[in-house]
């Protein structure tokens, strides 16, 4: 368990199971990449001035903010808690499933990519996405509501108690 992290220059984790837990903000100099084949936990605020990069065979459990420029998620994210990842004017890219009982806020001046099912396993409580483009590759499954804010591509199905959508929609499947 790592708690606070203060920095001036870039960090890279590489290890097993790796959770930042107990302090509410850590600060990251540069970019931040982690590789990790065990769980990775982020239960506190992360603030990076360079981008935030995770892969690994390991997945992550999410239930705090991401502050960074650019943010590549590569492996399963299942929420722990209510989550916000704010992408400043680069890209944020889901490229594996989301997960979870909780709400989650993605914001970003750059594009949102969710390549894999985003509450497939357990729906998320809501979602709600600002970016200047959205694509969503595959289903969504929301209790709550799903808010769409920015034009939007959505390949899979939505389940959801209510869709917002505030921008350009390109449909290639159903909305429920």
């Amino acid at each position: 368990d790592l708690g606070e992290l203060s920095t001036t220059g870039a960090v890279d984790l590489t290890g097993t199971a790796i959770a930042f837990s107990g302090v509410s903000q850590s600060v990251v100099g540069g970019a931040f990449t982690v590789v990790n084949s065990g769980t990775l936990t982020l239960a506190e605020g992360m603030s990076i001035t360079g981008a935030f990069s995770q892969s690994g065979a390991g997945g992550i459990s999410l239930g705090s903010a991401i502050i960074a420029n650019g943010i590549v998620i590569g492996s399963e994210v299942t929420l722990i808690g209510d989550a916000s990842l704010d992408g400043g004017t680069s890209d944020i890219a889901f490229n594996s499933t989301v997960s979870g009982g909780h709400a989650l806020t993605v914001d970003t001046s750059g594009v949102v990519t969710f390549k894999k099912a985003v509450g497939g396993s357990a729906p998320l409580a809501s979602i709600s996405m600002t970016a200047a483009s959205i694509v969503q590759s595959n289903s969504l499954s929301v209790t709550g509501s799903a808010s769409y804010t920015g034009p939007i591509k959505l390949s899979g199905d939505i389940t959801a108690g209510s869709v917002n959508i505030s921008g350009d929609v390109a449909l290639t499947s159903d909305i429920r």
